[in-house]
């Protein structure tokens, strides 16, 4: 028998924890060997750090180990799991307190689903759902989807739409996405519960059940030629508003009013001049803008200076 004492915390899916020592010599790593089926699956290195382990005084720190085996024995049948030492000795492990030669275990899927039901969207129930067999698998979409109303199913749909949001979210398929329309036989006009179900083990999806009504064909009639009158208004109200425009005057800025424009125009050139920024290298611009007649020492002739702003590359 081996002088490895080996100890299994637990078989999740795939994955083998636990720790072990040699005690004949504990300050080297124990090295085990794998065995599924009378088959060597793996050799492992117990090197992890385990400070559980040494602080209660059973073994160096660097003990611990971790083992994933193959995902072919995922098939929900019962396996014999031995450890060997590299002299192909039995290694005792002690699982749950007791010791051990092999430990028969069946490793069954675990699979990981994601998904969300969006709600009704102009008539239709829009969602999406992903699914992966196992911790190691990708994401996947392509689902069969069961719905239900009231208890009663109404329909099954494939999630197989492009979700590109979803798929950018979880780095997964994009081909996730659902859309299904409640066949007329449920569509009355008052709040109905509908549950949608991933197939075939009937779990039932993110934000389900839906608490809704759905139109029935008649009421959606109604509510297309609403909005087809609504749609006529604003076209309408556009017309009026254009009419209405053209026959209210416009000011307009002419010599006949220089009196009036200049000065508000003055006080906003200088203000935009004076937020422009320098430019002592850009020749300057005058501009002289001549008055008839003036009536006012504002309205006289006048010659503003300015900066003009550097033309841009291209333009």
């Amino acid at each position: 028998m081996s002088t490895i004492n080996c100890r299994i915390d637990g078989l999740d899916e795939l994955l083998v924890r636990g720790w072990a020592f040699d005690k004949a010599n504990p300050r080297v790593p124990a090295v085990l060997h794998m065995i599924v089926d009378g088959q060597e699956v793996g050799v492992i290195t117990c090197d992890r750090a385990r400070p559980d382990v040494h602080a209660a005084g059973i073994a160096p720190e660097h003990v611990g180990f971790e083992f994933r085996l193959p995902a072919a024995l995922l098939d929900d049948e019962m396996h014999e799991i031995e450890v060997r030492d590299d002299w192909r000795r039995n290694v005792v492990m002690f699982v749950n307190h007791e010791p051990a030669t092999s430990l028969t275990a069946k490793i069954s899927l675990n699979p990981e689903i994601r998904s969300f039901v969006d709600g009704l969207r102009q008539g239709a129930f829009e969602g999406w759902v992903l699914r992966k067999a196992h911790s190691t698998a990708p994401f996947q979409g392509d689902a069969m989807i069961r719905v239900t109303c009231d208890g009663a199913t109404i329909g099954h749909v494939r999630a197989n739409r492009h979700r590109g949001d979803v798929a950018r979210m979880l780095s997964a398929s994009p081909n996730c996405g659902f859309h299904f329309v409640p066949p007329a036989s449920v569509r009355r006009g008052f709040p109905r519960d509908y549950r949608f179900y991933l197939m075939p083990d009937d779990v039932e999806l993110s934000n389900s059940p839906q608490h809704t009504s759905v139109v029935a064909d008649a009421g959606e009639a109604q509510l297309l030629d609403l909005m087809d009158s609504v749609d006529s208004l604003h076209r309408e109200l556009t017309r009026i508003r254009r009419q209405i425009r053209d026959i209210l005057p416009r000011p307009g800025h002419t010599l006949a009013t220089y009196d009036t424009w200049y000065p508000r125009y003055a006080d906003a050139l200088r203000r935009r001049i004076a937020a422009t920024p320098d430019a002592p290298d850009a020749p300057l611009v005058s501009i002289v803008c001549p008055s008839t007649a003036p009536t006012s020492p504002s309205s006289r002739p006048r010659s503003t200076a300015c900066a003009p702003r550097p033309t841009p590359t291209g333009s």
